[in-house]
């Protein structure tokens, strides 16, 4: 099937800073919406996370809530060095379909928290977090979808569409006390922290 008009690897930056703490938090929330026109049919499964920490720190734990994994829907596991996490989803998958003369949208949503402990708090540096997604499209002509990660557009699939999507989020977290912290946003696929640094 055509695969033009889709973006099958927007990937995306997202800086976080943070000030010295023992452990802290990553929070992703992610969106999958489906819209299928009047006769077409769309269909999003969402399979996998792997998540890859580099950088003085590991990851400890994970937390997981919403309508796309629900208790006992997700399993997950975490490498005995901390630099790596897996999580398999079993009932992230998201359907449309339209009835002439109309319309119908459908999407779910997932809320995961990484749990990550820095190995000297205090210290001044930068550890980046890089998370693929992985899932299977099926979208008939005038069915459309769109995967979303903290209300960033990580994703657009447009019918017809039959294949297999790896996209890829990167956060650096930014381990320092910034005099003046404020965020900007330079564009809908990128989220920044622009800050002084410190003196």
């Amino acid at each position: 099937m055509s695969m033009e008009n889709n973006k099958l690897e927007n990937n995306i930056t997202i800086d976080k800073v943070i000030c010295g703490a023992n452990e802290f938090i990553l929070d992703f929330d992610i969106v999958v919406q489906v819209c299928a026109g009047p006769g077409s049919v769309g269909l999003i499964v969402l399979g996998s996370l792997c998540g890859e920490l580099s950088g003085a720190a590991s990851i400890t734990d994970f937390t997981t809530g919403g309508t796309g994994c629900s208790d006992g829907t997700v399993f997950g596991f975490i490498t005995p060095d901390g630099k790596n996490v897996v999580l398999l989803f079993t009932d992230f998958d998201v359907g449309a379909i339209g009835c002439i003369p109309n319309q119908s949208f459908n999407e779910k949503c997932c809320s995961i928290g990484f749990k990550l402990r820095p190995d000297e708090p205090h210290k001044k540096q930068i550890v980046k977090f890089e998370m693929t997604l992985s899932g299977l499209g099926i979208l008939t002509k005038s069915a459309s979808a769109s995967l979303l990660v903290n209300s960033n557009n990580l994703l657009t699939l447009t019918g017809p569409f039959l294949g297999f999507f790896f996209p890829t989020i990167t956060t650096n977290v930014i381990s320092t006390c910034p005099q003046k912290p404020r965020i900007t946003i330079g564009n809908q696929n990128m989220t920044a922290i622009v800050f002084e640094a410190d003196q």
